[in-house]
C-alpha cells in the first residue's frame, strides 16, 4: 500500500513543466513589448510628419513680408506644400491655414507583429505651426 505514496511524490518532470509555463510567459512578455514599442515609434513617425508638414506650409508666407510688414502665410501655396511633402514621406493627412497658423494632422496604420490578441489599428498625429516675425539683430 506504500507504493501509490511514492508514486504521489515523484517529481519527475516538474521542472519541465515549470520552464515550459516560464518561457511561454516571457516570450508573450517581449512580444508585448515589441510591438508596443513599435505602436510608439509608428504614432512618432506620423507626429512628425505632421510637423514637418506644417513647417514646410508656414514658410509659404505672402510678398508682405517683403515690404516689411507682418508675414502671414499664403493659404494655398502653404496648403500645396504640407500635401507635397505628405505625399513624399506616403502619409494621409489633413490641411488646414487659418490665418498664420498651419494645422496639419497625419494618420497612419499600425498593425501588431507578435500578439494577435492585440488589435492593430489608426495612430495619429497632430501639428500646428506659425511663421515667427524676426527682426535685425
Amino acid at each position: 500500500m506504500m507504493r501509490p505514496l511514492t508514486r504521489l511524490r515523484d517529481e519527475r518532470g516538474a521542472a519541465s513543466v515549470y520552464f515550459v509555463v516560464v518561457t511561454v510567459g516571457l516570450l508573450a512578455l517581449a512580444g508585448m513589448i515589441y510591438d508596443g514599442s513599435s505602436k510608439i515609434r509608428a504614432t512618432h513617425q506620423t507626429e512628425l510628419a505632421a510637423l514637418e508638414a506644417a513647417r514646410a506650409a508656414s514658410q509659404e508666407l505672402t510678398g508682405d513680408v517683403i515690404a516689411g510688414q507682418t508675414s502671414t502665410v499664403d493659404p494655398s501655396r502653404g496648403a500645396a506644400a504640407a500635401r507635397a511633402y505628405l505625399r513624399r514621406t506616403s502619409h494621409e493627412g489633413t490641411v488646414t491655414v487659418s490665418g498664420n497658423t498651419v494645422t496639419v494632422t497625419t494618420t497612419g496604420t499600425w498593425s501588431p507583429t507578435f500578439t494577435p490578441f492585440v488589435k492593430g489599428g489608426t495612430v495619429t498625429g497632430t501639428a500646428s505651426a506659425s511663421p515667427e516675425q524676426v527682426g535685425p539683430s
